[in-house]
């Protein structure tokens, strides 16, 4: 993370981080992962070691954890609101991930465009004190890094 980020020697942390997803921000945000990957693979000729290698397809895959109160509420709504049930079944939305230091200085954000909800998990275990569920997303366009 560049020096840019930092202010009087603080560094962003979760406090300083705000998510928007297709149903607005995210307030209920317990968690949130993305991940780019692409193959690498070596390529051979004559004898047995590499002469080069080639890449293979991209791929963005990110999970994000929310509230079980914001997943049945604004969630739902906003799930309902685009004409399906199921949160798989909803049409490619954007999120955005901004880092900002709470004096308005620095700014740094990520979008992750066309993302499709794959799987969604929760559960519940005696003696829980809190309650989220996991949504798992495939990420269609490649991640823009501001």
């Amino acid at each position: 993370m560049s020096d840019d980020l930092r202010i009087n020697g603080e560094k962003v942390a979760w406090g300083n981080l705000s998510i928007n997803a297709g149903y607005g921000e995210v307030v209920g945000a317990q968690e949130i992962t993305y991940t780019e990957n692409q193959e690498a693979k070596p390529r051979y000729g004559k004898g047995r070691k590499p002469i080069g290698y080639s890449r293979g397809n991209y791929e963005a895959t990110g999970k994000l954890t929310i509230s079980r109160d914001e997943f049945d509420g604004p969630f739902m709504d906003w799930v309902r609101s685009q004409g399906v049930n199921s949160p798989v079944d909803v049409p490619p939305f954007d999120i955005t991930v901004s880092y900002v230091m709470e004096d308005g200085g620095s700014e740094h954000t990520d979008r992750l465009p066309s993302c499709l909800i794959t799987s969604n998990e929760d559960g519940a275990s005696q003696g829980d004190t809190e309650l989220n569920v996991s949504i798992d997303l495939n990420i269609i366009m490649p991640i823009e890094r501001e």
